[in-house]
């Protein structure tokens, strides 16, 4: 139910424009325009800001439409350097973004709500940020510099000129309403004992009465958000794997038992945390995100849950953010796919620079989750 209207609160923030206009504000802007590296690096940035509360496949449509249109302007063409490390950058920061937080991002919810399931407990949203916020950042960082230290400086980037126009009141409300949820969330995350009857409530009416103040006030057209905004393919396999775990911890089956006798001489004698990074990384840009989700936290979580050898809340969290950074192979994710077929950039450009960020992100996340 987090998962449905999380999607169509951003649907809202979608079809209402205010997505297009807030990552055109990154890119339309005198700064950005002083040299190819300040465009590269606020086209960058507007993808993870909007990339931290918006569905990876959804944010990377748009900003490929965005794409097309500074391409023409600067005529650039398939072949060409800066137009091929743009679509590159475009499909890794709409993954490293699905990694920075929980919201509205299928891969983190569905290790939280395996947690949630397990324990009767629920991982608060300001213990992801504490990991997937730095992470991000610093993955962000990386690309920028991977992507743009090669580039040359000599495009016009003065005639990048958007149109400029009054924001309309669909666009003022579907923005108020989405900063007041997520507020919600964040004050019930951070102050959980002073917000106790909110906390009880969970963190899906926040999204729900959201949605219908978008409903009620023309911003959100809900049958249409229904069909075009949430991602069924995703909520159905989240239903039946939140199903599947349930059943992998009954007793009478043994299967539990069975894959803790087996784990458990390589978890004693293996860095715990190291050993989750590199699984859910390597893993995720071989098979699909939601299989590696359910994959790891099944064979290492319940594990925990009965041990002490590691947290079992930094545990979940890091299947979260490590099953959502997908770059190199189009069978990871739909929006690495999209990249690597766009003619803009190559199933072989993604798999070149997607290699190198696996390499980069299994040591950037053990780096913060050693130190936090």
């Amino acid at each position: 139910m987090f998962l449905i209207f999380s999607f169509l609160l951003t649907y809202s923030l979608s079809e209402t424009g205010v997505l297009k206009r807030v990552a055109l504000s990154f890119i339309n802007n005198p700064i950005a325009k002083r040299n190819i590296w300040c465009f590269i690096g606020f086209y960058f940035l507007s993808i993870l800001f909007l990339g931290s509360f918006t569905a990876p496949t959804t944010i990377f449509i748009l900003f490929y439409g965005i794409t097309q249109e500074i391409y023409k302007i600067l005529n650039l063409n398939q072949g060409d350097k800066l137009a091929r490390n743009m679509m590159i950058g475009t499909g890794f920061l709409a993954s490293i973004s699905c990694a920075m937080t929980p919201i509205a991002h299928t891969f983190p919810l569905m290790a939280l709500g395996y947690f949630q399931a397990s324990t009767g407990n629920i991982i608060s949203y300001i213990s992801y940020l504490k990991y997937g916020l730095p992470i991000g950042i610093i993955l962000g960082i990386i690309t920028f510099i991977l992507l743009s230290y090669n580039i040359k400086n000599e495009y016009n980037l003065k005639e990048i000129n958007f149109e400029k126009i009054p924001w309309s009141q669909k666009e003022i409300i579907s923005s108020l309403v989405f900063i007041c949820v997520v507020f919600i969330w964040l004050i019930i995350g951070i102050w959980p004992k002073t917000f106790v009857t909110l906390a009880s409530l969970g963190t899906v009416w926040p999204a729900m009465i959201g949605c219908i103040i978008l409903s009620l006030t023309g911003c959100l057209n809900i049958s249409q958000g229904f069909s075009k905004g949430i991602s069924w393919t995703a909520i159905l396999l989240c239903a039946a794997t939140l199903s599947l775990g349930s059943i992998l911890k009954m007793e009478e089956f043994g299967i539990l038992a069975a894959i803790n006798s087996f784990l458990n001489p390589i978890l004693i004698n293996t860095n715990i945390l190291l050993l989750i990074i590199i699984l859910t990384v390597v893993l995720t840009n071989l098979i699909s995100n939601i299989v590696t989700t359910t994959i790891s936290y099944n064979l290492i979580v319940p594990f925990l849950l009965t041990s002490n050898l590691f947290n079992p809340i930094v545990a979940t969290i890091f299947i979260g953010i490590g099953a959502s950074l997908a770059y190199a192979l189009p069978s990871s994710i739909a929006h690495i796919a999209l990249a690597g077929s766009s003619g803009w950039a190559t199933s072989k450009d993604m798999f070149k620079y997607g290699s190198v960020m696996i390499v980069i992100s299994i040591i950037t996340m053990f780096i913060i989750g050693s130190i936090i």
